[in-house]
Order: C-alpha cells, then sequence, then structure tokens
C-alpha cells in the first residue's frame, strides 16, 4: 500500500515538472511576436556615496536588444467597423463572415454586445478581459473551481460573451493547478478471461 502511494506522488510530481518545462517552452517560444527589452550593464545615475567621494566611475558600453510586440487585431475589431462604419474587410471570406455573424451583434455607447438566442444582450469582451474574468470566475472569491463547460454557462449567465468561450473555458479549466491536484485517478480492473 506505502508502495502505490509513493508511486502516485512520484507520478504527479513528474506531471507537475512536465507541466512546469510546457510553460516555460511556450513563454520562450515566440514565433510571431517581438518584444523590446533593453538591457544594461551600468548605472545611468551614478549611486550616491556618502563616504566614500574618491569613487571613480568607469563609463561602460551598454548592450541593447530590441524587442517589440506586435499587436494583434481583436475578435471585435472588423464587426465594430462594419456596424459602425459599414466597413469590411478586404478578404473575401472575412468579409463575408463579418456580415454574416453582423446579424448577431450590435454595437451601443461604444460597447459590442452580442443578441442570445433569449434576446438578452450579452457584453462582448477583449482578449484581456476574458482572462481575467475566467480567473475570477473559476478560481476568485465565489470561485467553485468548475469544469471547462459549466464554467462556460456561468460566464454566459453572468451576461458576457467572445467568440472562442467554450475552447478557453475547457483549456483553463484544464490548465487549473489547484483541480489537477485534486483529480483521482482512474481505476484499473482489468480482468483476464
Amino acid at each position: 500500500m506505502a508502495r502505490r502511494g509513493r508511486t502516485r506522488a512520484s507520478t504527479e510530481e513528474r506531471q507537475q515538472q512536465a507541466d512546469a518545462l510546457k510553460k516555460l517552452a511556450s513563454t520562450l517560444s515566440m514565433i510571431d511576436k517581438e518584444t523590446r527589452i533593453a538591457i544594461c550593464k551600468s548605472w545611468v545615475i551614478p549611486p550616491i556615496f556618502s563616504d566614500d567621494e574618491d569613487v571613480t566611475f568607469q563609463e561602460e558600453e551598454n548592450h541593447v536588444t530590441e524587442v517589440f510586440e506586435v499587436e494583434e487585431e481583436d475578435w471585435q475589431q472588423p464587426l465594430v467597423d462594419y456596424l459602425k462604419y459599414g466597413k469590411l474587410p478586404n478578404d473575401l471570406r472575412r468579409r463575408t463572415d463579418t456580415r454574416r455573424r453582423a446579424t448577431r451583434f450590435i454595437y451601443y455607447k461604444g460597447t459590442l454586445y452580442r443578441r442570445s438566442l433569449d434576446v438578452i444582450f450579452l457584453c462582448c469582451l477583449s482578449d484581456n478581459e476574458k482572462v481575467q474574468t475566467m480567473e475570477e470566475t473559476h478560481s476568485g472569491i465565489c470561485g467553485a473551481h468548475q469544469s471547462g463547460p459549466k464554467l462556460h454557462f456561468r460566464i454566459k449567465r453572468m451576461g458576457y460573451y467572445w467568440h472562442t468561450m467554450v475552447k478557453d473555458c475547457i483549456d483553463y479549466a484544464r490548465k487549473c493547478q489547484a483541480c489537477q491536484a485534486c483529480v483521482r485517478p482512474l481505476k484499473s480492473n482489468f480482468q483476464i478471461p
């Protein structure tokens, strides 16, 4: 029995290590984005020394590495442009898609809303807002650490919407470390005939 407990603990530790490596690899891979980072090896303003007035500073060459992040277009922008200005994208496929999807949306006082089947208007969220909403709903003060589909339903009941809502909620619930630590391992009852 002690062996079984040790095996499960080591399996959980391996899983946590694999998750940590996966997160590290995803943060290191910058496929389409660039970020500007300034690396300075010398003081811009020399530190103030009270006792040592005869300290001399040597000028060093600063090396700057430029990396910048290119902003992606928000999923709401083509719909807002069409509803507010009547402007459609240049691409034929995106043009027909925008025109078809725009029938379910309204733009009112600077906010995009989606009309649901029961004629309730759901506030459309941007990419930054959706992550914050999922965090608060899943593991916030009143969070219940629910599964992905249940999390999606709860956010929708709160009056929010974004176009990849179901997929994002399922992925978020799968990545939650607290939820993964409490999952019981599946029992395997193999019967040999």
